[in-house]
């Protein structure tokens, strides 16, 4: 029942590789994961009293990761979770340095106080109700977060803008690690799970260097030319990953690429397919020979062309065949991920077209 920022984070980067098939999840996804941001800037914001009735604020904990813990009410199910993760949070707070704050929709006060002080492993807890006079402005940003669950925990930290966000998969990627390694040394997990995780780990941060550094990224097009991503500045890039070799990805290509090419304008998007483990001369002849490809901007890939861009994809984008991503380049050549405050309105029309289309 353990939920943090690793599983939110996985399943945002797995909704960044839905197909136009699947947008209105998609949307619903980023849109999702919007409210939650917002929320927890929001928490930032709030002061609120702790259950010594004294002023905090989550600004009170600058330059440390906060393991934020939300739940409904203290009853014996939440009891057991907190138990359960005793000796996990204790090494937390004593290797890392973590603050765990834990905040609660209790509705009776006087309960929720006495079940805190009758169990001991709730001591190393920051406490707050959100369900008091005091702090009904923090209930509301809570209720959303938990969205109906019963528990959720995640990690958040006050960021170089002084506002409270999500730890940034980047910047914090050896915590990521750090925090593995000890709960599998807490839990006794096998080496082998641990290793995948950590493996998982080190890919997602790869993925996301190659979408902030994609603009300095060079490449040889199909035409001999030295070129690099900047070229797309100020557009919306859908990537596919592909061989000529993957049924899928020829599947996918026939049934979507009359609708990636005419809607490509309209949405001010590039559409760009980058191949893996083909034959040069055999990805040629290919690419000149299927309509349903011919659209497209197609870059090559292999040891010895391409080397650097197949370097930044390696272990993760030629994980699972037929792979698409969509990323905004921005006019300064940095990319990012599509963010839903920033792109509602071209994840609005793009979901919109799809419909269309579908028809």
């Amino acid at each position: 029942m353990k939920k943090n920022i690793l599983v939110i984070y996985c399943i945002y980067f797995f909704s960044t590789i839905l197909n136009a098939q699947t947008d209105e999840q998609y949307i619903e996804m980023m849109e999702s994961m919007a409210k939650y941001k917002k929320s927890i800037q929001n928490i930032g914001n709030i002061g609120f009293k702790n259950i010594d009735n004294k002023n905090s604020s989550i600004k009170n904990f600058k330059d440390k990761v906060i393991q934020l813990h939300l739940y409904k009410s203290l009853n014996d199910s939440i009891l057991s979770i907190f138990k359960k993760n005793e000796s996990f949070n204790k090494s937390l707070q004593d290797s890392l340095s973590t603050v765990s704050i834990a905040i609660s929709l209790d509705n009776d006060e006087k309960i929720w106080k006495d079940k805190i002080k009758k169990n001991n492993f709730l001591r190393n807890y920051q406490h707050i109700i959100s369900n008091n006079q005091q702090n009904k402005t923090l209930k509301k940003e809570i209720e959303i977060l938990l969205n109906n669950q019963n528990y959720q925990s995640s990690y958040i930290k006050i960021d170089k803008n002084n506002q409270c966000n999500y730890l940034d998969f980047l910047d914090d990627a050896l915590f990521f690690e750090k925090e593995s390694r000890l709960e599998a040394k807490i839990n006794n997990t096998p080496n082998h799970i641990l290793q995948g995780k950590i493996g998982y780990l080190k890919n997602t941060k790869k993925m996301l260097s190659f979408v902030n550094n994609i603009g300095n990224i060079p490449f040889i097009d199909k035409n001999n030319q030295q070129k690099s991503f900047k070229q797309f500045s100020g557009k919306y890039v859908r990537l596919h990953f592909w061989g000529t070799w993957c049924r899928n990805c020829n599947e996918k290509f026939q049934k979507e690429s009359q609708y990636e090419f005419e809607t490509a304008d309209s949405l001010n998007m590039v559409n760009i397919a980058i191949s893996f483990h083909d034959e040069y001369d055999d990805w040629q002849k290919f690419i000149k020979e299927k309509i349903y490809v011919q659209n497209y901007y197609h870059i090559f890939t292999s040891d010895t062309l391409n080397n650097t861009l197949k370097n930044n994809l390696k272990d993760w984008a030629d994980l699972a065949f037929p792979m698409t991503m969509y990323i905004k380049i921005e006019k300064d050549g940095k990319g990012r991920e599509i963010d839903f405050l920033k792109d509602e309105a071209f994840l609005r029309k793009k979901l919109r077209l799809a419909k269309k289309y579908k028809k």
